[in-house]
């Protein structure tokens, strides 16, 4: 939930969104059962906008409701795209964006980049070159000798070495003071 005082450019703001799930393969995928096998991640070339909007009369009642009914929908994996986008605004100004995502797609950490995208573009920013997708990723990840890496992390399981947090002395002081 996203809380905008100000005008929002409405068609700019879903034409961004449009955008961004376009460059984002995560937005327009979808988790197909088989069987006898692993769920397979397809991604679609496009989908249906998963944009919407509406004038809120009672902006956190609307929100609110709108919030229990979109928990208890939740998302059908096997139809693109896991995720949308709900607008309440009012004419003072006063503006809430609702994403809902599957997080078999997104999680936390990455969901901030597309977040970051999707604003950039509505306010024409430069963006980040867009990924080389999830396919090149696990690719990458496959040819990846994991052995070094399976060493590196058991030497620093079994390490009885201390390790500082730059931020820890700092903290301290502050609970003291």
């Amino acid at each position: 939930v996203i809380r905008i005082n100000g005008s929002l450019a409405l068609t700019k703001l879903e034409k961004a969104w449009c955008e961004t799930t376009q460059r984002t393969d995560a937005l327009r995928s979808a988790i197909l059962p088989r069987k006898d096998k692993p769920p397979l991640q397809c991604i679609f070339r496009e989908v249906v906008s998963t944009f919407q909007s509406q004038e809120a009369q009672h902006l956190e009642n609307d929100l609110n409701t709108y919030l229990e009914n979109d928990r208890s929908i939740g998302f059908d994996y096997r139809k693109p795209s896991l995720s949308r986008i709900q607008v309440f605004h009012t004419p003072t100004l006063n503006n809430i964006v609702v994403w809902s995502f599957a997080h078999i797609i997104l999680d936390g950490w990455s969901s901030q980049f597309i977040l970051s995208d999707w604003l950039h573009i509505y306010i024409g920013l430069p963006i980040t070159p867009a990924s080389k997708g999830f396919r090149t990723y696990q690719k990458n990840l496959d040819a990846f000798d994991k052995s070094e890496a399976i060493s590196f992390w058991t030497s620093l399981k079994t390490s009885k070495a201390k390790t500082d947090l730059p931020m820890a002395n700092k903290q301290e002081a502050d609970f003291q003071s």
